[in-house]
C-alpha cells in the first residue's frame, strides 16, 4: 500500500510538470510560422450544434458574432470571448450560443513557432441568418 501511495505522488508531481513543459513560453502569439488548425469536423460539429436563441428568432435578428480565443500549447481552447460591443438581448444571445458551441469543438491543431508549439490568439466567426 505504501509504494502505491508513493508512486501515486510521484505521478502527481510528475504530471504538472509535464504539462508546464509542454509550453514553457507563456506568450499569446498572433502570428507564428504553423498558425493553429481547428478539428477535422468542425464545420459538422457547428451544423449539429448551432441553435437560433429563441431572443433573437423572435426578433427576426441577424448577425455575426466575432469571437476570439487562445488555442493553448496542446491545443485545447481557453479565454473565449466575444469581440466588439453587445448592446442588446439579441446580440448577448447570439454571443452566448457561439460561445457554447465552440466549447463543443475538439483540440485545434497548435500553433507552432521556431519548431515549438505556442499560445495563440484565434479568431472565428459565426454567422446567424434567418432565412
Amino acid at each position: 500500500m505504501k509504494h502505491f501511495l508513493f508512486l501515486l505522488l510521484i505521478t502527481f508531481m510528475i504530471l504538472p510538470a509535464a504539462s508546464a513543459q509542454l509550453c514553457e513560453d507563456t506568450t499569446v502569439y498572433r502570428e507564428a510560422d504553423q498558425k493553429p488548425k481547428p478539428p477535422a469536423d468542425y464545420r459538422t460539429v457547428i451544423q449539429q450544434q448551432l441553435r437560433y436563441p429563441e431572443p433573437a428568432k423572435k426578433n427576426k435578428y441577424s448577425g455575426r458574432v466575432m469571437l476570439a480565443f487562445i488555442v493553448e500549447c496542446d491545443g485545447s481552447i481557453s479565454n473565449i470571448t466575444p469581440e466588439g460591443s453587445i448592446n442588446d438581448e439579441n446580440q448577448a444571445s447570439l454571443a452566448t450560443e457561439s460561445i457554447r458551441v465552440i466549447r463543443l469543438l475538439g483540440p485545434f491543431t497548435p500553433a507552432v513557432n521556431n519548431g515549438q508549439p505556442v499560445r495563440f490568439l484565434y479568431r472565428f466567426p459565426l454567422d446567424f441568418r434567418i432565412e
